[in-house]
């Protein structure tokens, strides 16, 4: 009887520490997921700080997917599969989308781009976007000030292919790889000629009424 009580306790005891009961301190532990066949237990994210664009303008801050793996999107024309999330330097999300994004299209911020090309399939991953690689000094009121940095969480699920198989892009837009600066001065310059092809206000109208 005596040994059953003590290997009672003995269970006991190992019961409050996992559970974290009376004082017993359970050790803090990252998320974690299983990976590959055999079920070996990874962390969920790799804190990383590796700067994309090389002059520490876009940051990849976690990275959480295979440790390495073919740079499909680091050349102008391939598509990404993705999912991605935007939020403002106070945390707050701006926005959210799943779609196809063609890297070179600059459809969207230099270092949504930049940070693109760095990643591979399978992986997600958490960039800092300096406003320089974001909207700039000029910001984009009301839901980013002047001057403010971006955050970017992106999903990239699959690699659709690249564009330049078509004959037309190829001879339109030949495919040439880019650095980050050129990125961010193809998307200044575009965007100057969207403002200066929006109409101006025409104020001998309102004289008029």
């Amino acid at each position: 009887d005596q040994r059953r009580m003590m290997m009672a306790a003995v269970v006991m005891m190992i019961v409050l520490a996992a559970s974290g009961v009376e004082g017993w301190t359970r050790p803090m532990t990252r998320p974690l997921r299983v990976a590959g066949r055999r079920g070996i237990w990874v962390p969920a994210t790799v804190e990383t700080r590796e700067d994309v664009s090389g002059d520490g303008g876009v940051v990849k801050v976690w990275s959480d997917g295979p440790a390495a793996g073919d740079k499909l999107f680091a050349t102008e024309g391939a598509v990404a599969a993705m999912r991605y999330k935007a939020f403002g330097q106070g945390g707050d999300l701006l926005a959210q989308e799943e779609l196809s994004y063609t890297v070179g299209d600059l459809a969207y911020v230099p270092g949504f781009d930049v940070a693109v090309r760095s990643m591979v399939v399978g992986e997600r991953a958490k960039f800092e976007c300096r406003a320089d690689y974001a909207y700039g000094t000029e910001g984009f009121p009301p839901a980013v000030k002047p001057g403010e940095a971006l955050s970017l969480e992106f999903d990239v699920y699959d690699y659709r292919g690249n564009v330049a198989t078509s004959t037309s892009f190829a001879q339109d837009k030949p495919l040439t790889p880019r650095t980050a600066t050129e990125i961010k001065a193809e998307y200044e310059r575009r965007r100057a000629l969207k403002l200066a092809a929006q109409p101006l206000d025409d104020d001998d109208d309102d004289d008029d009424h």
